[in-house]
């Protein structure tokens, strides 16, 4: 199966492994506070990633409103 060969020069089981350790140690030594401040981290840049999508879409939508050459069927 194409899908499921591994891209990557480290093992999947051995990344695995790595990052279940990671973020064993950073939940004990930071606890609770480490988890809400990951939180918040994740939330700002899943806000300025969907702000940017937005902006991105609605220029390309503009574009091909005011240039009907630029789609590829008619409206």
């Amino acid at each position: 199966m194409q899908a499921t060969k591994q891209s990557g020069v480290v093992p999947l089981y051995l990344s695995v492994v790595a990052l279940l350790v990671m973020a064993g140690l950073f939940t004990i030594a930071g606890g609770l506070t480490a988890v809400i401040y990951t939180d918040f981290a994740q939330v700002v840049l899943m806000v300025l990633g969907a702000c940017f999508v937005t902006v991105t879409s609605e220029d390309s939508i503009n574009l091909a409103f005011r240039n009907p050459e630029l789609c590829s069927h008619s409206l």
